[in-house]
């Protein structure tokens, strides 16, 4: 027996009784050491298979399975919701706006409403977007302007009514929350045709 037929049997089968392998074990400390070694390994390995699982790992195992096809979808659900939230934006805003009022350039937020309305006799678009606390409303009036910017607040709402080049934009929310983003995205992406 050599050195390469004794460790190929060793790892196979460390146990064995062999007269040839018992004899090549013993011939020198470190074939010794390599059985002890694999009988460590061995006694290793059946004390983990000994370990039960719990009780309750089948369920545990389908249950974090479906969180995961949950979260996936819903994962879907929100960009579905995202990308609907900015055609209907688009349509509505191309059905309500007249073609030469104004246009907004880029999503400012998640839109929950968006409507025309009548202020002064003069036709707007009236929008309700997403805040940190709650709904911010948007009034945008072509046609109706002011010189300056002018606050607006109650003991609920506070907001701002803004000039434009082309009418004036109404923003109105909780109190806290905070208005000057969405009022700087609507500067950038609100233009007046």
């Amino acid at each position: 027996m050599d050195d390469l037929e004794f460790r190929r049997r060793a790892y196979a089968e460390p146990d064995s009784q062999d007269e040839d392998f018992l004899a090549y074990k013993n011939q020198t400390l470190e074939n010794t050491r390599l059985i002890e070694e694999l009988h460590s390994q061995d006694k290793s390995l059946k004390q983990a298979m000994q370990i039960a699982p719990p009780p309750d790992l089948a369920e545990r195992i389908k249950l974090n399975q479906a969180l995961g096809r949950h979260q996936t979808l819903r994962k879907r659900l929100q960009v579905s919701t995202f990308a609907a939230s900015v055609l209907l934006v688009l349509g509505l805003v191309f059905s309500v706006m007249p073609p030469t009022s104004m246009s907004l350039q880029q999503q400012i937020g998640q839109v929950n409403y968006l409507g025309s309305c009548d202020i002064a006799s003069k036709k707007g678009v009236h929008m309700v977007v997403q805040g940190d606390i709650g709904p911010i409303t948007v009034f945008m009036l072509p046609g109706v302007s002011v010189d300056s910017q002018q606050l607006i607040k109650d003991e609920r709402f506070h907001g701002m009514i803004t000039p434009g080049s082309g009418g004036s934009v109404v923003v109105v929310g909780e109190k806290g929350e905070s208005l000057r983003v969405l009022q700087d995205k609507l500067n950038q992406y609100l233009v007046w045709i």
